[in-house]
């Protein structure tokens, strides 16, 4: 239930809100704020500060929510569809039985997923009768098409990121990849460029949105193609069509554009800021990660947080991350009366997977820490101090 608000999307407030359900989207709409999650949660705003609950009699889990014809409609779990002219009154609806993760509106239609087809999605006017329309596959013998990722409105244009796998002549499977399909009308689909400039460099779809004018298609490669209208300008592959975002920004969910900036949230409430898309700043400094653990030890507490920092306060209410803070991820903390130790694990790649060296690092005063020799080469989960060694 963390809604983080922001005056110039650097300095945010501390997110604590009256809602405790997780929450998978937000927009703004019709001069308020409405924001859907799990357990059936919809809650509105009109200035992102506070919020009234709404109780829309479902218990199921709402994934997103858009707003058109004078209707915002949210869709979840099992099919399920929650629809209100105002944002404070609901009433259900459904589209299948499957889960919509997304939707979208756009010259007077609503775009929803169908699960039950390939390459095909759900249109509606008034979010109560749907009709499936299908996207053309020309190259039915190389392509063959898996899913639809995702789609989105802008530019005048519906534009709809599309999962292949690619297969050569002989049948030989390559790596999965994304193709990209337009649409003015939503219902008459044509097959834009491919994300990527050939088979043996693809990423797989993270999110796809319209910010300041410009598609933007994120992969799990922490690069983003970009597009006006994903038929021109172009996805291409080319260094002028790609932009690249810092390796943290692997949690990254969304990206948005307001007032010269862009800003991408992602999980843990970390955001990053941008004036022009490549160059980022990470700008909510607070922790919102799992806690492995919390220690008193000195003078003062200690708080571990995977590969977060080494947080530490003097009072258990107001933490900060410690410069120089140990690598890796650090999973247990204990403490003798003199010496802290931590321990945890680093990861390396080599060819075809990932290997470990557990981590030991050893501090007096919880701010400067040292590396020791660990011996260990498997992750490390937890230490103590019997009565004459650590283990």
């Amino acid at each position: 239930g963390v809604i983080h608000t922001s005056l110039d999307g650097t300095s945010w407030d501390d997110g604590r809100r009256s809602v405790t359900s997780t929450l998978r989207k937000v927009i703004f709409a019709n001069g308020q704020f409405v924001a859907v999650g799990d357990n059936g949660a919809i809650v509105t705003s009109s200035d992102g500060c506070s919020w009234t609950n709404h109780s829309p009699g479902t218990a199921s889990a709402l994934y997103s929510v858009a707003y058109g014809n004078g209707k915002f409609v949210a869709c979840g779990a099992g099919g399920l569809l929650m629809i209100s002219a105002n944002g404070s009154d609901w009433l259900p609806g459904n589209a299948g039985n499957n889960d919509l993760n997304w939707i979208t509106f756009g010259n007077g239609l609503f775009v929803l997923p169908n699960p039950n087809q390939t390459l095909a999605l759900q249109v509606s006017c008034d979010a109560q009768t749907w009709t499936t329309v299908s996207l053309p596959n020309p190259f039915p013998s190389i392509y063959w098409p898996l899913s639809v990722f995702q789609a989105e409105f802008g530019n005048g244009v519906f534009v709809a990121a599309v999962q292949d796998e690619v297969y050569d002549q002989d049948g030989h499977s390559w790596e999965p990849c994304d193709h990209f399909y337009q649409s003015a009308d939503g219902t008459n689909w044509v097959q834009g460029v491919l994300n990527g400039a050939g088979p043996s460099n693809y990423w797989l779809h993270r999110f796809l949105t319209f910010s300041d004018g410009l598609f933007y298609e994120f992969t799990t490669g922490n690069s983003a193609g970009v597009s006006v209208n994903a038929i021109s300008s172009t996805f291409d592959g080319t260094a002028s069509s790609y932009i690249v975002a810092p390796g943290d920004t692997t949690s990254a969910t969304y990206l948005s554009y307001g007032n010269g900036s862009f800003v991408m949230s992602g999980v843990s409430g970390t955001v990053w800021t941008s004036p022009d898309a490549a160059n980022w700043t990470p700008s909510y400094s607070g922790l919102r990660a799992g806690i492995y653990q919390i220690l008193r030890g000195g003078s003062n507490f200690i708080e571990l947080a995977g590969s977060q920092p080494v947080l530490v306060s003097p009072d258990g209410m107001s933490f900060s991350a410690v410069p120089n803070s140990p690598t890796g991820v650090l999973s247990a903390v204990a403490f003798d009366g003199t010496n802290y130790v931590a321990v945890g694990f680093s990861t390396y790649a080599v060819v075809g997977h990932f290997d470990y060296t557990g981590e030991v690092y050893t501090s007096t005063n919880t701010t400067d820490w040292i590396r020791r020799t660990s011996n260990a080469t498997q992750p490390l989960g937890a230490i103590c101090r019997g009565p004459t060694r650590w283990v």
